[in-house]
């Protein structure tokens, strides 16, 4: 109900001026989030024709992209994200996200690397610049990344499982399962951590 009077608004919005680029953003993500995805994916084209310096036209139809499974359409959107702004990690770390969904491992971690080169105290980057090098089998490197995003957020229970998992890999049983007890109990959830503890046994 609430998405269906944000789709009114933005609708008059767009009839009173057909130029209104953010109207058409904010209808694309409404559409987005009540699953009318080719009508989002107009309105995200839309906006970037009459914006084309706009930021948030290329980044939401990125993230629409990937979420309706075509992640590879996505790249050029975050090309263009960093064009606009050469000095932002998120468009690289977008990108090496893509890259991991493909299993493009190499080109993931040049991207995570770049975005950690940009913004080195972003615990996320780090983390994901580790899961790729994880991929790779380059353990050390992965283990020392999963140790930094760790020094910034001691409560990343992610963190600790994948580095649990590398240390598993690497024979480091006792470490493996420090790790995982420690994220299970940062997320008493987390049903993965759970089974890669129950593996070590």
């Amino acid at each position: 109900e609430e998405y269906e009077a944000g789709l009114k608004d933005f609708n008059k919005a767009i009839e009173i001026d057909p130029s209104a680029a953010m109207a058409y953003n904010g209808r694309g993500l409404t559409n987005q989030k009540t699953g009318r995805y080719s009508d989002a994916l107009h309105d995200f084209d839309k906006c970037i024709e009459l914006a084309p310096d706009y930021e948030y036209g290329y980044l939401n139809r990125s993230l629409l992209l990937r979420e309706i499974g075509v992640p590879e359409k996505a790249l050029p959107d975050l090309d263009k994200l960093i064009e606009l702004y050469p000095n932002s990690g998120y468009a690289y770390s977008g990108k090496g996200c893509i890259y991991l969904e493909l299993e493009q491992y190499d080109n993931a971690l040049k991207e995570f690397s770049k975005a950690v080169e940009l913004e080195p105290s972003n615990p996320d980057y780090i983390f994901n610049k580790a899961v790729a090098e994880a991929y790779l089998k380059k353990n050390q490197e992965a283990i020392n990344d999963f140790t930094a995003t760790l020094d910034i957020n001691e409560q990343y229970a992610d963190a600790y499982l994948y580095r649990g998992m590398v240390y598993a890999v690497m024979g480091k049983k006792s470490e493996a399962q420090r790790d995982f007890d420690r994220a299970i109990m940062l997320d008493p959830e987390n049903a993965k951590a759970k089974r890669e503890l129950e593996k070590l046994k």
